[in-house]
């Protein structure tokens, strides 16, 4: 009689996701890795490497190069197009 009034609890759903992140486990290779040796330096000793307006200068002597690329470009072009006016309407 105990079954007709008591109901069975429905099983649980235990599932848990396996995700395997291979960056994750890289990163924290390398902290564990630096970790250690990061308590030995001196953080008053340190010194950037990238000085002020040193992006600014990079920059303007890229865009420079290009430029007189470009130039040099045109200026081929330009001959090679008055040679062949030459060699077809001056001949």
């Amino acid at each position: 009689m105990t079954s007709i009034f008591r109901q069975k609890k429905p099983k649980r759903f235990s599932y848990k996701p396996v995700f395997y992140d291979r960056r994750k486990e890289y990163r924290e290779e390398l902290m564990k890795k630096y970790q250690v040796d990061s308590h030995k330096r001196d953080v008053l000793n340190y010194t950037p490497s990238i000085q002020k307006g040193s992006f600014r200068h990079s920059h303007l002597t890229a865009r420079r190069n290009v430029h007189t690329k470009s130039n040099i470009r045109l200026f081929i072009i330009m001959i090679l197009l008055g040679l062949l006016f030459y060699i077809l309407f001056v001949r």
